[in-house]
């Protein structure tokens, strides 16, 4: 009951992040330059190349949260309302909300060094920070992704 509830709740979450699983500790990706326009290509003539620059690295840690709902013996005895019956959809209703809420913690903490530890990329910089280090290309404009 408390799997199936959970398959049926559409969490908002999913509408804007990219979720990957993973079973490690902790996941690291290494940044790297963007590309700049394409160049005119006249018929006959090579193909212009640009080659990325290594970007931030930036390691992603794990974290574990966990919430259970206790059943006594009187209230097995008692459950005249079926609250018992009732938990795991809500305990999967609470999972999903969670979930909703730390993904705006993205958005509402991205505009402030203070806050949750998460919200800075691998330039150490807040998320929304208009002082991003920013790394040019061959003169080219393309710029670091983090």
């Amino acid at each position: 009951m408390l799997f199936q509830k959970y398959r049926e709740i559409q969490p908002v979450y999913a509408k804007i992040f990219d979720i990957r699983t993973s079973d490690r500790k902790y996941e690291k990706i290494t940044g790297f330059s963007g590309f700049g326009s394409l160049v005119l290509k006249e018929e006959g003539t090579p193909i212009s190349y640009e080659d990325p620059v290594q970007g931030y690295d930036t390691t992603f840690t794990h974290l574990t949260y966990g919430l259970g709902a206790r059943i006594t013996m009187e209230m097995t005895q008692d459950d005249l309302y079926n609250v018992i019956s009732r938990l795991p959809a809500a305990l999967a209703d609470a999972v999903v909300r969670f979930k909703d809420t730390m993904a705006a913690e993205i958005f509402n903490n991205g505009f402030s060094s203070t806050g949750t530890p998460f919200m800075s990329g691998g330039d150490g910089q807040y998320l929304f920070d208009t002082d991003h280090p920013l790394t040019k290309v061959s003169g080219k404009g393309a710029f670091l992704c983090n």
